[in-house]
């Protein structure tokens, strides 16, 4: 090392490390690179709802598995969920809640824009699928968040391909006008 270069003292260059680190999960961009945030966003997809909706509540969990196991084919994944044709209207609402806390919540486990995609996705899939509103949320709204998610290089294409296919259901009752507008404002390109 160079005799005249500055030293810090290593509690404070391992807070500010830290401190980079703890803003991603709290919402801070550019920490988790594409690689890492494709990975997360894959983990997610696989995990099991029951660990994470039911977590820390006995009793949530036997909900979240009874209403994975009410529906043909069963539904024990997010993947599972977000693709199903006809999935519990509640399952989605949970899933919904658990995203709004992950992303608003002081002790986030994931990163804001994957608790994100949950959250839009969840509402989404409840609109399109399940002929339920499990928020408030403007369509408008919905179908630009929804955009952004697609837009991320981490999504994978089977999920990217759900999410336009749903945006396009979800715009076609809006009438024809929207619908085109819609399409042209979609870049599939990624």
């Amino acid at each position: 090392m160079d005799a005249g270069a500055q030293q810090f003292p290593p509690t404070l260059v391992h807070a500010d490390l830290l401190l980079t680190m703890l803003d991603d999960v709290t919402g801070a961009e550019g920490v988790w690179s594409e690689s890492e945030m494709s990975d997360l966003w894959q983990h997610q997809m696989q995990a099991k709802l029951v660990d994470d909706l039911g977590s820390g509540d006995p009793v949530g969990g036997v909900i979240v598995a009874r209403l994975g196991e009410s529906v043909a084919p069963s539904i024990h994944t997010f993947i599972e969920l977000f693709q199903h044709n006809s999935p519990p209207a509640e399952l989605l609402r949970r899933v919904k809640d658990f995203a709004k806390h992950e992303a608003m919540g002081s002790s986030a486990s994931l990163p804001r824009s994957i608790s994100s995609g949950l959250y839009h996705t969840a509402i989404l899939v409840a609109k399109v699928r399940s002929d339920a509103s499990v928020s408030m949320l403007p369509d408008a709204k919905l179908t630009d968040a929804v955009r952004w998610l697609i837009s991320r290089m981490w999504v994978d294409e089977s999920m990217r391909s759900t999410l336009i296919t749903l945006l396009a259901q979800l715009s076609s009752g809006s009438g024809e006008a929207e619908q085109a507008s819609f399409k042209d404002g979609l870049d599939t390109t990624f």
